[in-house]
């Protein structure tokens, strides 16, 4: 109730950075992703350098300033018994450090917000809501509570360094004095071009620490290239669909394993969700890379479906197998009408073979709501 006040609070005062997408309704890791897609994808067109900053903040939320965030919500005009109770939800609390069964002695939290409450959340995004104020003009940036990154294009490449130290400079700054510390090792620079002939990366800093260069860099479970064809990634997703790929295998025994509707919940819960994450922007990736991902959605298929033979009458065994395509699963013996004939039979047999070899790519985009009469004609 006392985070539904206040995020209402936050809200309705337009308080939040728009550039903030954690935890706040309507929003999600997309529309990160998107914004910073279009913002490259613009660069490209315009024949220009785009460079990002990707920060890693050490210990985030154990590290919070307790004093900073009520001088924030102070700051944001919050007063009555709404702070007070915040107040008393964040002193005089102790920690324990168990190892096996040993409890070490109770210890006074002096930093951070109590992790697992929901109200640590909405706290820790106002204390890294000021963080945005400190970008020069021009300079884009993408947050999603503590995954934070700074970018600009332009193609002078001076120009760039320029805009980007000086707002590393500033962050840098807001984070020595709100007792944040970024990480040097996991804080990285990502050049995108598509320009020919050679070109200097970029040369930042962060504080006395240089930036590095590097190729590839994993933001909000996407792993983007330095020319955003998405192959490192599309590699990666499909190597981790094959081990929950080979966990179904283990569960789809001939003797003993789970019927096709627990197989169909297993393709849709670890293989199907894997592969529509950020499906709306690596999608833009060129279609011969994207075949690439077609052999897991197949082999998801034919594992429901072969463990389907042995339980189900062969002439509706594709229209079972369709339905691994949809996360809705009515029951179509029930709906069969009365006038139904071998011939719709072999319908149903062609249909599904037809849609069993059209790219994933494609058949994702397909409207699950058309009638299969549609489909036919």
């Amino acid at each position: 109730m006392i985070n539904d006040r206040l995020v209402w609070f936050l809200e309705s005062n337009g308080l939040i950075s728009e550039y903030q997408s954690g935890f706040r309704r309507q929003r999600s890791t997309a529309d990160n992703l998107v914004r910073l897609e279009a913002f490259i994808r613009d660069g490209f067109v315009n024949n220009e350098h785009i460079v990002a900053v990707f920060f890693d903040l050490e210990k985030a939320y154990d590290t919070t300033w307790k004093y900073g965030i009520m001088k924030d919500l102070h700051d944001l005009g919050l007063k009555g018994h709404l702070p007070d109770f915040i107040s008393n939800f964040l002193k005089d609390r102790q920690f324990q450090v168990r190892v096996g069964t040993t409890l070490s002695d109770p210890h006074e939290q002096e930093m951070g917000v109590p992790q697992g409450s929901i109200l640590s959340v909405t706290l820790f995004s106002i204390k890294l809501n000021n963080i945005v104020k400190c970008l020069q003009p021009g300079v884009d940036c993408s947050l999603y509570v503590d995954d934070f990154l700074i970018c600009y294009k332009s193609k002078n490449m001076q120009t760039i360094e320029r805009q980007l130290q000086l707002s590393l400079n500033k962050i840098n700054k807001w984070a020595t004095e709100n007792g944040f510390k970024f990480s040097k090792s996991k804080t990285n620079c990502m050049h995108f071009c598509k320009r020919r002939g050679l070109h200097l990366d970029p040369e930042l800093r962060l504080g006395t620490h240089p930036i590095p260069v590097v190729r590839e860099q994993k933001f909000l479970g996407l792993i983007l290239d330095h020319k955003l064809t998405f192959k490192p990634h599309l590699r990666y997703l499909k190597a981790k669909c094959q081990k929950a790929l080979n966990l179904m295998r283990v569960v789809a025994n001939h003797d003993w394993g789970a019927d096709r509707k627990v197989l169909h919940r297993l393709y849709i819960a670890h293989v199907r969700s894997k592969l529509d994450y950020g499906c709306t922007v690596y999608g833009s990736a060129s279609k011969s890379d994207l075949r690439m991902l077609d052999p897991i959605h197949h082999q998801g298929l034919r594992l429901c479906w072969v463990h389907s033979v042995r339980l189900t009458h062969r002439a509706y065994m594709p229209r079972q197998m369709n339905l691994l395509s949809t996360t809705d699963e009515p029951n179509y013996l029930c709906n069969m009408p009365l006038n139904y004939t071998p011939i719709h039979l072999i319908q149903h047999m062609i249909l599904s073979f037809i849609e069993l070899q059209m790219p994933y790519s494609i058949r994702s985009q397909a409207s699950s709501h058309h009638s299969e009469r549609e489909w036919i004609l």
